[in-house]
């Protein structure tokens, strides 16, 4: 069983691993991707990081796409100094757009949003046989390093719908 903690307003997650592409259906769908990224992906060592990097490129591709109606293959995606994509609008009146996205085991999720920065990050865990819910998050809080907390914290303080999602995780009262 999986559990996904996500506020009703974050995008679902998207199961790479149910996909079940063919090789030379990820092969296509590569090469739709511009050069730099096509070697990024190659450099994978494991099929499933490749497949999980692809759906990513893939998602980054079709908001930004979508949000600037442009035809996918029509744009390049660069990556920033520490190894993000961003978009540059195409033209200086153009809003802008802000997304982040994330990967563990066999989800990859995507967030975005048009004025502010946001972010969002998955972990894929499995609940053990035999545990019950209550001792899972209980592992999952003591995971949860002290800075990490505090910061949880004093967001969750700040935001209703944040708190909503993080308290059952992470013990945030």
């Amino acid at each position: 069983m999986r559990y996904v903690l996500r506020s009703t307003s974050s995008p679902a997650p998207v199961r790479s691993r149910a996909w079940g592409l063919p090789t030379q259906a990820c092969g296509a769908l590569t090469r739709l991707l511009e050069a730099d990224e096509q070697a990024r992906l190659a450099r994978l060592r494991r099929v499933e990081d490749q497949r999980r990097a692809l759906v990513g490129a893939l998602l980054v591709r079709r908001h930004v796409g979508r949000t600037y109606s442009l035809p996918l293959g029509t744009f390049a995606v660069p990556r920033d100094g520490r190894g993000r994509p961003y978009f540059a609008a195409p033209a200086p009146d153009a809003p802008p757009t802000h997304f982040n996205l994330s990967h563990h085991g066999e989800y990859v999720v995507f967030a975005a949003h048009p004025t502010a920065r946001v972010g969002i990050d998955v972990m894929d865990c499995e609940h053990p046989m035999g545990a019950s819910i209550d001792q899972f998050l209980g592992d999952l809080r003591d995971q949860v390093g002290v800075r990490m907390r505090a910061d949880v914290e004093h967001r969750a303080a700040r935001s209703p719908s944040l708190h909503h999602v993080l308290s059952p995780a992470t013990g945030v009262s």
